[in-house]
């Protein structure tokens, strides 16, 4: 979520001459929400990425929403010396993500890297690889490593489909997304 930052960085970062830093904060399960309004009323500043995803309600019908880009996790500017005690005991969150009870600060760059993907409305569009129904894959790794199939579908998640596989008789899998490739020839 963040690069390296040196000791030095960490130290020149909390020693009071920019007291508002931005930080990880980790939520409780699926609270982030929570956790950011309960943030924001204390007058502090929160990113939290989102990815699209659909999703279906009572009636069944797929309806269009956002996930934490980060699931448990987003980001707060704040001063630790003002905002230390609330933020700890605020509703949603857990704490500030550091080492040894001492939280340490996210770099302006991977803030700057997050709004700069987000669309206005704070949503993160992920390049995944395009497959298409029809489109025949390659399976990169895993257990049917070297085997090709024809693609499916998606699933909800986004990060599994389906495939139809070739060699066990066209045989339906579902498989994440990450093991998959388009197949060459």
């Amino acid at each position: 979520m963040r690069d390296e930052m040196t000791v030095d960085g960490i130290a020149d970062a909390l020693d009071g001459s920019d007291p508002f830093h931005w930080f990880a904060i980790q939520s409780k399960p699926r609270e982030e929400e929570v956790a950011g309004h309960s943030l924001r009323t204390l007058g502090i500043e929160v990113l939290l990425p989102r990815v699209r995803w659909i999703g279906r309600v009572r009636t069944r019908a797929r309806i269009p929403a956002g996930r934490p880009l980060f699931p448990g996790y987003l980001f707060g500017r704040l001063c630790l010396r003002r905002h230390s005690h609330p933020v700890r005991f605020s509703r949603g969150v857990v704490r500030v993500v550091g080492t040894r009870n001492q939280p340490v600060p996210v770099e302006e760059a991977v803030i700057a890297a997050c709004r700069d993907r987000m669309d206005a409305e704070g949503i993160v569009e992920l390049d995944e690889p395009g497959f298409r129904r029809g489109d025949r894959i390659q399976i990169e790794s895993g257990p049917f490593a070297g085997f090709q199939g024809i693609f499916e579908r998606e699933l909800d998640d986004r990060s599994r489909v389906v495939i139809l596989l070739e060699a066990l008789q066209r045989a339906t899998l579902i498989l994440e997304r990450r093991h998959l490739v388009l197949a060459t020839a």
